[in-house]
């Protein structure tokens, strides 16, 4: 018996971001040699992509489950690599205890015990993060350093609002950032200014701007505040950019957060990184460490 390590993402189908996670994986290989280490993709559309353009089949959490046998596993863990606790991390919960139901009724004297570690922007992780994201503005392919006072930094994330979420992980981050020495960084989500953020304007009850273009009166003061610099890096608050990411985030599309930082504070400079945080080792070394 021994113990299985299963990894949940929300999955890309994009090739360049999948290495993020492939990198992520085969370091927890490295790392535990003893154990089995399994990962599943919360998203049922890209696991269809995936499988239509490569024949590669990516299970979800709840076919993983399906193939677990109680006898062969000490212990199992469930290492959510999700951003906040929304709909994802809700499902994960309601899976796993469902499969505590079932090997707990299964006719073995073993019992195999099932833990789930928490979300990256959990309250009790948030400060962490907030220097992990530092530090990783300082090593940016820009080479930009966070303290210069005429660069502000924007983290963008896809955003919640479901019943569960309602973005309270990404509030208590910009949060962080402003109550510690990290003032110039600013934390948004593609559903505040997406065009696509239906769901987003029926939660707020907002009504939708010219071209398309959504925002709570909230985070257009908290964009507002970009104003006074110079240069604003924009900055993936994901774990993976793909196709998804890369249109809202850089599109050229007029609903694109950049495009409408463009429209909004034209004298800006903006500079674009292409990476989701699972290509920063600091990142991965982070996930890794919070497993030990």
């Amino acid at each position: 018996m021994y113990t299985l390590r299963i990894v949940v993402f929300n999955g890309t189908s994009d090739r360049q971001a999948r290495q993020g996670i492939n990198l992520l994986l085969d370091e927890m290989r490295q790392v535990y040699p003893e154990d089995e280490i399994m990962f599943a993709f919360t998203s049922k559309k890209i696991r269809q992509k995936i499988f239509d353009r490569t024949g590669e089949k990516v299970f979800s959490v709840e076919e993983l489950f399906g193939q677990i046998e109680d006898e062969k596993y000490q212990k199992i863990i469930m290492i959510p690599v999700l951003m906040i606790a929304g709909v994802e991390y809700q499902s994960l919960l309601e899976q796993t205890e469902e499969l505590r139901e079932k090997l707990k009724n299964a006719r073995t004297s073993h019992k195999c015990v099932i833990e789930v570690r928490t979300e990256l922007l959990h309250q009790n992780r948030i400060l962490d993060v907030a220097r992990l994201l530092e530090m990783i503005a300082n090593k940016s392919e820009m080479n930009i350093r966070t303290q210069d006072t005429d660069i502000a930094h924007l983290w963008v994330g896809h955003g919640d609002y479901s019943e569960y979420g309602l973005k309270n992980g990404y509030d208590l981050l910009e949060r962080e950032f402003q109550n510690k020495t990290i003032r110039n960084h600013f934390v948004v989500t593609m559903n505040d200014l997406n065009a696509g953020c239906e769901t987003a304007c029926a939660h707020e009850q907002v009504a939708k701007q010219p071209q398309n273009v959504c925002f709570t009166s909230e985070n257009s003061d908290k964009l507002k505040q970009i104003e006074k610099y110079q240069t604003v890096v924009v900055h993936p608050l994901l774990f993976s950019l793909g196709y998804h990411g890369k249109k809202d985030i850089f599109g050229d599309n007029p609903e694109s957060v950049i495009s409408y930082i463009r429209k909004k504070y034209g004298k800006l400079e903006i500079e674009e990184v292409f990476h989701g945080l699972l290509d920063y080792a600091v990142m991965r070394e982070y996930i890794l460490c919070e497993e030990k």
